[in-house]
């Protein structure tokens, strides 16, 4: 609690001498514990945000230990104010990324091989062109489902190994070569390059599976990939999946607001230090969608191949992803990305800052 702030920062420390920069941020403390206000819980956060930023060394060593703590006191601090409800707050500017329409928005590289996901996850470079992330594909093969074969028949059969989809799943094909009319593109209302719905399929047997409605206009010459057309859960599994691989690797990962499939995100969201929010919208069994709350404290998002944008589908500010105009969508859940994003397609070379940005 915020009552053992300073004495937690003593546990165990070498240091017996404090920075002005912590020593503003327990007087603080004291001052809100006298008497609690709004005002007094800001300047709370400005004289921490203030050490971490000026006094990184002392930070790291007496206060990163306590920081899981401390945001957590400070979101039930915050409650008492209405933290959270419409506006949500930033804690740590710093950790927000800039809205940068210029950089994104270049009509070459960054814009036509980015898309929602890779905006909302702060990962403009290291992508091919034409390249859209997809929750799953870090992870591989078992995120996502590898084709080997589609027919140019009416219905096209598609080849997977051990696919185990039920008919009647829905699913988009990504990248299919030679046979193309197999590919799925989902229908967004503004020109996100999609033109078409997820197929429903029918199960053949273990490996093949037929897209009912379709008709092949070409031979198979290699490519393609299956995802299961999006719902709350199937999105955010694969989401986890990547997040399991980003962690064996010891690379940064998102961080779930909720983690049970049928949980609820809470009505008081508050930012923690070191991280931003982001937010899945779904379509369900058509397609998701991804914000991100930049560091001026309003949202913004990137559809598809399209321009990043501030406004939401009826041209206004996003305050909140909750409450604004999601035009097919609704909102599902939040998520805490770490300072500075994730990789979204492949891990890469983290460590060339090239990767990101």
């Amino acid at each position: 609690m915020l009552t053992d702030f300073e004495s937690n920062i003593n546990r165990d420390s070498i240091f017996k001498t404090r920075s002005s920069r912590l020593k503003d941020v327990i007087a603080a403390i004291n001052r809100y514990l006298a008497n609690e206000s709004l005002h007094g819980l800001e300047e709370i956060e400005a004289a921490m945000a203030k050490w971490r930023q000026q006094d990184p060394k002392e930070y790291a060593d007496r206060g990163k230990p306590l920081e899981k703590d401390f945001a957590n006191d400070i979101r039930i601090e915050g409650k008492k104010w209405g933290w959270g409800q419409g506006w949500i707050r930033l804690v740590d500017k710093f950790s927000h990324p800039r809205f940068q329409p210029d950089m994104w928005n270049d009509n070459g590289r960054i814009q036509n091989s980015t898309n929602c996901y890779a905006y909302a996850c702060n990962d403009a470079y290291g992508h091919t062109a034409g390249q859209k992330p997809q929750p799953g594909m870090i992870y591989g093969p078992t995120g996502r489902l590898v084709v080997q074969g589609a027919t140019n028949a009416s219905p096209i059969v598609v080849q997977v190994a051990n696919h185990r989809l039920n008919s009647g799943t829905w699913v988009d094909i990504f990248d299919v070569h030679g046979n193309t009319a197999a590919n799925t593109h989902v229908p967004h209302g503004q020109d996100w390059n999609r033109v078409r719905r997820p197929w429903v399929i029918t199960n053949v047997d273990a490996n093949h599976f037929s897209l009912n409605g379709s008709a092949g206009n070409g031979v198979y010459t290699g490519g393609g990939q299956v995802f299961q057309a999006p719902t709350n859960s199937s999105v955010r599994l694969q989401v986890m999946m990547d997040d399991q691989r980003r962690n064996h690797d010891r690379q940064q990962r998102l961080i779930p607001l909720i983690r049970l499939r049928n949980e609820s995100a809470p009505a008081n969201v508050v930012n923690v230090p070191g991280y931003y929010l982001i937010a899945l919208v779904i379509a369900r069994g058509e397609d998701y969608h991804w914000f991100r709350q930049d560091d001026s404290g309003l949202w913004s998002h990137k559809p598809g191949h399209s321009r990043a944008t501030d406004k939401d589908f009826g041209g206004k500010v996003i305050i909140d992803p909750r409450v604004c105009d999601l035009g097919m969508y609704k909102f599902s859940t939040f998520y805490y990305a770490p300072r500075g994003g994730v990789r979204t397609a492949s891990l890469g070379d983290w460590n060339d800052p090239n990767w990101h940005y």
